[in-house]
Formats: C-alpha cells, structure tokens, sequence
C-alpha cells in the first residue's frame, strides 16, 4: 500500500536568532518493509545543509543559518509504500537496545506490577500482553507529561502521551529480558508525530507495537527513526544565539492513495 505524507513544522521567534544549527529526522526510512517512492523537502531560511545518518543509523539532515532570522520553516512531504507486514530483518548490533535508560528506569511499583503476570510466550507475544495490560492501566492526556518525565513518573500518574506510553513498554519489555527500542514516526490520522515500540523477535526481525492504541502494527505506520528512548531520535534538535521566547506549529498528512 501507498502513503501520501507531509511533514510541517514552523518555528518563530520572538526576536531575530542567528547562529542557528539544527538536525533533523524528518526522511522516512528505507527497509524490507518500507520504500520511499518520492519526496521533496522545503527548509527556509537555508543555510548550508548536510545530509547523512546518525550513529544508529537513522537518516539526518543537518545546517546552519547564519544570517538574523525569526522563523524557521520545514517540511518534508512525498509517497512511501508500505509491505503488508511490519517485520524488519536485524539490520545491527541489537545490544544497545537490551539496558534500561534514564527514562526508561523500573520503579518499585512498575517491579511489583509486572511480578503478577506471568512470563510466557514469544518476545512479541510477551510484548503484546504487557501492551494490553498497560493500555488498561493508563489514560491518554495530552500535555499532562513533558519531554524529560520518565517511564516511572507516567506509570505512577497513571496518564500520558504516546511517548510516555512507548517508555513504560520499553522498560517492562526489558526488565523482561527482551530486546525493544523507541521509534518515532507518522500515521495515518494524526496531527503530529508519533511513538511506539519495536520487539526484537525470535525470527530475528523486528515488530512493530502501538501501546498507545494497544495493537501489533502490520502496516499504515511510516517510520522515521528508532532509538533506545526518545532522547536518541527527537525528530528536531537545535541550537541558537539570542535571548527570546519561540513558539512550535506541527502538522502532520497521512492519507492511503
């Protein structure tokens, strides 16, 4: 199946910035179960740009805007077609995936919760009965977490975004002994990114769970970047010289064509 997408951010700044580095991963991946078919990509201002891929391999563009500026503007839009199934043959070491991070630490709770269900099954089969067990436990509330709070803190507050849901699955899957890591990526029907988690199975391939909607992806979900938390694949990350407040638009287009 084919996607039509598009990515749109905007920056603005309060007053003019310059100095201005950014890297981005905003290019879909390309893998055994996705192909991109076409893209284009606008930056304003442009500045001197570089593409190429991060230590885990993920696609990143970065640059510089040297000149005063009070905007910044990205969008990368295009086609990418989807397999039927969402199994990504091991492509790498797997091992930076296996350790706790710092958001993805077990609390005592998050220990004693996880000790009353039983260890059976596959790695995915584990994974998907964590998932079901999670989605019951937490609610879905936009801005009720920030950026940095941790798997600990959202299973303790009992709510979250699908960042929050994707780091608690991390870190029960791992204080399980298996392999997961953090993807970052577009659906169908969502106004901004998305995050869900990735099972290194016994078939040596990579699955696809969505805790957030508590369901084993098959296909529909494009791909941008994995990690070990979210901290390895933010979508953007930047820096600049001035003193002044900025304020983010994200739009996020998927439709199947």
């Amino acid at each position: 199946m084919k996607y039509l997408y598009s990515y749109q951010s905007i920056t603005r700044f309060a007053k003019p910035v310059i100095w201005h580095t950014y890297l981005l991963r905003i290019d879909p991946q390309e893998n055994s179960c996705q192909r991109l078919v076409q893209q284009s990509v606008f930056l304003e201002p442009g500045g001197r740009e570089g593409t190429g891929t991060d230590g885990l391999g993920n696609k990143i563009r970065y640059g510089t805007v040297m000149e005063p500026h009070t905007g910044f503007t990205y969008v990368s839009s295009g086609i990418v077609e989807l397999a039927d199934e969402y199994c990504i043959p091991d492509e790498g070491s797997v091992a930076p995936y296996k350790a706790p991070t710092t958001l993805t630490q077990m609390s005592e709770d998050m220990h004693k919760w996880l000790s009353r269900m039983k260890q059976k099954g596959s790695a995915l089969e584990q994974a998907l009965t964590l998932s079901h067990r999670l989605y019951r436990r937490m609610k879905y509330v936009p801005l009720s977490t920030q950026n940095a709070t941790s798997a600990a803190q959202a299973f303790g507050q009992k709510k979250g975004v699908c960042q929050d849901y994707a780091h608690i699955l991390l870190a029960l899957c791992r204080a399980r002994g298996l392999t997961a890591r953090y993807v970052c990526g577009l659906i169908e029907g969502e106004g901004s990114t998305h995050a869900w988690v990735e099972v290194y199975g016994e078939d040596r391939c990579w699955h696809g769970v969505d805790p957030t909607h508590d369901t084993l992806i098959t296909t529909g979900y494009i791909k941008l970047a994995h990690g070990r938390d979210v901290n390895d694949c933010p979508v953007n990350r930047g820096l600049y010289r001035g003193y002044t407040q900025e304020e983010n638009l994200v739009r996020v287009i998927v439709t199947e064509i």
